[in-house]
């Protein structure tokens, strides 16, 4: 402060304090409550003579609060007022979906909404997460002090998770009937290939018979198949044959059929290598059937077979060149070691005999040439050396 005068001028200093200060007040401090707010209290003390005022128009010191909110008290004394706002926060938690029933197997996702933190019993730390299968899921959120535990459980929709329709069958004998069944724990519809919508239906026939679950999540399909077995198995009518090659005999080839044939072999072919019977026995289950087929023909044995050497000396042992062939006729030249033609025949049945020019030949080597014909008409040509022996 300055005061002038006319001779000069007189300057002073005044100094104002503040009586009250916020220290000389304790309110109550900002509060997150974990529980539900009913009747907390809000306290106002001081040494000081004062007046309180709440914003809830109350004028205690203390005051019971059972909500959320900015507080404001005015504490009027003798120097003023001092304004203070205590704020009393609720903690809010999320709330995750409720427990549940998908449709598995799919990809789903749950939700917890939530400002806190947030962990799942999977790990995640995300407001949602994807699940594949059914399951309890726990959330846990925290907010400083704060924290709240939820229990999401997840079923399925429905049990079932595949279909079966039986195995596939074989009967032994007609008529055929056969019960069809599948099992479904959950609500559904059934409809069979034959046109049966009941879970139980009766094969009448030979074939293959499709059936179709559908529940409230899946369509599920599966398929039998009932085959008559065949009682009187048929290998083929009796045959003739060329052995110049194995004849083959087929059986039907069926899945888990048994095979048996007459020489204890097991495939569902057989290589037959002569003439002769040969039978089959097959197998499902209870089902047996056999068949025989008779084979005749030239056997491999039959076909001509041309020594290295033979004794045209009368003894009724290997006296004619070749000794055994078949009864088709052969042609047949042969030549001494000098390459003179000592016989030469068309059609020949038995065979040479060693005469040449009315006189057995010499023991030696000698040269042959053959033609003929085997069972399968084939012209077959051969030539080599043979020894006349005594």
């Amino acid at each position: 402060m300055q005061i002038n005068f006319p001779c000069g001028a007189s300057r002073d200093t005044i100094e104002i304090f503040n009586k009250v200060k916020k220290s000389d007040f304790s309110i109550s401090k900002d509060t997150l409550l974990c529980q539900k707010i009913l009747n907390f209290p809000l306290i106002v003390s001081s040494k000081i003579a004062h007046q309180t005022t709440w914003s809830t128009g109350e004028t205690k010191d203390t005051i019971l609060v059972s909500s959320a909110g900015n507080y404001v008290v005015n504490l009027k004394h003798s120097c003023g007022i001092y304004i203070d706002t205590v704020v009393i926060s609720q903690f809010l938690y999320g709330k995750a979906i409720r427990d549940t029933a998908y449709c598995f197997p799919s990809t789903q996702t749950i939700t917890n909404a939530s400002v806190n933190k947030i962990k799942w019993s999977t790990g995640d730390t995300t407001q949602s997460i994807q699940i594949s299968q059914p399951g309890q899921f726990i959330v846990e959120e925290t907010n400083k002090h704060c924290k709240h535990i939820d229990t999401v459980l997840i079923t399925a929709k429905t049990k079932t998770t595949k279909i079966f329709a039986g195995n596939d069958t074989i009967i032994c004998d007609q008529p055929i009937s056969q019960n069809l069944s599948v099992f479904s724990a959950d609500a559904h519809t059934t409809l069979w290939s034959n046109g049966a919508t009941t879970d139980n239906t009766t094969a009448t026939d030979s074939g293959s018979y499709f059936v179709t679950v559908t529940n409230v999540c899946h369509t599920f399909k599966d398929t039998v198949r009932i085959e008559l077995f065949n009682k009187y198995l048929n290998l083929g009518n009796d045959t003739t044959y060329c052995f110049a090659s194995d004849y083959i005999i087929f059986a039907p080839n069926r899945a888990n059929y048994s095979y048996k044939w007459q020489d204890g072999s097991t495939g569902n072919s057989f290589a037959a290598k002569r003439k002769g019977q040969y039978y089959l026995t097959i197998g499902y289950g209870k089902c047996q059937s056999t068949d025989t087929l008779n084979i005749t023909g030239d056997d491999a044995t039959d076909q001509l077979y041309i020594p290295n050497a033979f004794s045209p000396n009368d003894d009724e042992v290997n006296d004619f060149f070749p000794f055994s062939f078949s009864n088709k006729p052969i042609d047949m030249e042969i030549y001494n070691r000098w390459g003179e033609k000592i016989f030469d025949v068309k059609k020949i049945q038995i065979g040479w005999n060693g005469i040449y020019k009315d006189h057995l030949v010499e023991s030696g080597v000698y040269l042959y040439k053959i033609k003929y014909k085997d069972c399968s008409n084939r012209s077959i040509f051969v030539n080599g050396m043979f020894t006349v022996i005594y």
